[in-house]
């Protein structure tokens, strides 16, 4: 059985895949899932994307707080 973090993370890294690729946001819903609307596509991007920005932040990668608050 598959972790459902993990599931959820992978989610989110197709879509970003997706729009690296030049997909728009609906081209991805209709390709990988079919039954997502445009505005949860976007919302997962968004969601990736705090994600992303809180790792940085944490990592101290470029632009972050080095996990200080």
């Amino acid at each position: 059985m598959m972790n459902p973090l993990k599931k959820d993370i992978d989610d989110l890294l197709r879509f970003q895949q997706g729009i690296d690729t030049g997909l728009k946001p609906l081209e991805i819903t209709k390709l990988l899932y079919g039954d997502l609307t445009d505005e949860e596509v976007l919302e997962k991007l968004a969601q990736l994307k705090r994600t992303r920005d809180y790792l940085n932040g944490f990592f101290g990668f470029p632009g972050g707080n080095n996990g200080r608050k």
